[in-house]
């Protein structure tokens, strides 16, 4: 059972390598994130234990205290919820393109770079609006 196998030429490779290129998470990212992450979620804990330690004592600091871990919460959410959504699509996006790019021998290089790269932008869409909007609250809310 012999099936066709499209090979990929090499310029249209390039366009691959430059999606990947700019969308990749790269490990060095992905390790600073959850480092950071880390060190924020210490953070909002200390920051809701002070908030129920001066309830009864100072209320002015205590709704200090609440204020920075709401911030500090809907910031950790927004981050999370952005690393996590990138690599969810990703994840399904990049095998997309390279079977779109080995399928389109027929079609010049530019008129299949631009077509992957509509595929990125709709791809990302609905991502960028959801996160658009949260920061945007997140925003506002300070």
């Amino acid at each position: 059972m012999n099936q066709p196998t499209t090979e990929m030429t090499k310029s249209k490779e390039e366009i691959l390598g430059n999606i990947k290129k700019t969308y990749r998470i790269k490990p060095v990212t992905a390790i600073i994130v959850l480092i950071l992450t880390a060190f924020a979620i210490l953070l909002f804990f200390g920051e809701v234990i002070q908030f129920v330690r001066k309830l009864t004592s100072n209320f002015d600091d205590a709704l200090f205290a609440l204020f920075f871990a709401w911030i500090l919460g809907f910031g950790l959410y927004v981050v999370i919820w952005r690393f996590f959504n990138s690599r969810k699509i990703n994840k399904e996006l990049f095998p997309k393109i390279e079977q779109f790019i080995s399928k389109s021998e027929e079609k010049s290089y530019d008129e299949t770079e631009t077509e992957v790269n509509e595929m990125v932008k709709v791809a990302y869409k609905d991502y960028t609006v959801k996160y658009n909007k949260m920061k945007k609250n997140y925003w506002n809310f300070i």
